[in-house]
């Protein structure tokens, strides 16, 4: 009958985010998708937002505390929409995939065909709620082996605080709390640059790391007293939200530096403390004044940055690597698959 509409069956993947334990159900994209995610590599600064409301769009089944856009780019951080990303890539171009690689000992470049769900790895967090309740579930039914980071997690939960007791730890809700000499506030923080007239900030001695955290990867925060400057850094996992608050808070004219503002999602905020004080002489939270101060870095303050957010964070999520025979040495070589550079790739040939 003319003027009806085609009804389309899509295949599926379901996706469990490895840092926050959410569970998604995925549909391959369509052609008008991705034609609009061609489009967007002509301007890198839209291609985040479009990326996160095209795989809103693709999401068929979603935790029931997630009911709108705003909502999943608060709730999912970055490497969560790898995952996602993986299961849209595979409900879309399939498993099978072939690459040109150059092996590392002679520089000979040959193809090499995987299946991407082969090569396919997974490391949790093991702090999400999702993540534990999922755990104990295929515990239960036989569906898992013992995780001891995960099983370490649930016993701290459960655990009462030291001297508490345990009928009177049922009764309170525990959170970590600092040390009284880390120095950390933890509340409502002053915006933008805040200063005592008249004085100048003193570098404190070195203090150890502070790590604050709850129950989620969302939650947690570390405080790190950089090697070098001697000022604190406050770290997280960002999310989609801070990802294009970023983009949006930083000038047209600072839009060329897409590489540094990406690099500054982690820093929630930088303080300083004069000697003696447990409460920041300056704080440096809005994006572009971050932004200012972390071009003015020692390198090695930089590599600690990062290097602490690799053991804290960035260790969580999901990766594509697998070993190959260089056919003309006999090298062993590693390939590792960018997910987002190969998604992309795969793109351009739509």
């Amino acid at each position: 009958m003319i003027g009806r509409r085609l009804t389309y069956e899509y295949p599926h993947f379901t996706v469990v985010c490895p840092q926050t334990g959410y569970t998604f159900n995925v549909r391959t994209l369509n052609v008008l998708e991705v034609g609009q995610l061609k489009g967007s590599m002509v301007v890198p600064a839209r291609t985040p937002a479009l990326i996160n409301k095209i795989i809103w769009g693709a999401i068929e089944e979603k935790p029931e505390e997630i009911k709108a856009l705003d909502e999943f780019k608060k709730s999912i951080t970055l490497r969560d929409r790898e995952a996602l990303l993986y299961g849209i890539y595979y409900s879309t171009f399939g498993d099978e995939e072939e690459f040109k690689v150059n092996c590392n000992t002679c520089d000979n470049e040959q193809p090499i065909k995987v299946s991407l769900s082969d090569i396919f790895s997974i490391n949790a967090y093991p702090g999400s709620e999702s993540m534990k309740k999922s755990y104990q579930v295929a515990k239960i039914t036989g569906d898992a082996d013992i995780d001891t980071e995960i099983e370490k997690a649930i016993a701290a939960k459960n655990a009462p605080p030291k001297g508490m007791p345990k009928e009177i730890a049922k009764l309170e809700h525990s959170i970590d709390e600092p040390d009284e000499d880390d120095g950390i506030t933890i509340g409502k923080k002053p915006s933008g640059v805040n200063f005592v007239e008249d004085e100048e900030p003193v570098p404190p001695k070195p203090k150890k790391t502070t790590v604050v955290s709850g129950n989620s990867i969302l939650e947690k925060r570390l405080d790190i007293t950089l090697p070098i400057s001697k000022v604190h850094a406050i770290i997280k996992q960002p999310t989609l939200w801070d990802e294009e608050r970023a983009m949006n808070a930083i000038s047209f004219a600072q839009k060329k530096q897409t590489e540094l503002i990406n690099e500054i999602m982690v820093i929630e905020r930088f303080e300083q403390y004069r000697i003696g004080d447990k409460v920041p002489t300056i704080i440096i939270d809005n994006r572009e004044d971050i932004l200012f101060e972390y071009e003015k870095l020692p390198p090695r303050d930089k590599l600690e940055i990062f290097k602490r957010f690799q053991d804290e964070f960035g260790q969580y999520g999901i990766d594509l690597k697998t070993k190959y025979i260089c056919a003309k040495c006999g090298t062993s070589n590693e390939l590792e698959v960018d997910l987002a550079v190969q998604f992309f790739r795969v793109l351009a040939r739509y």
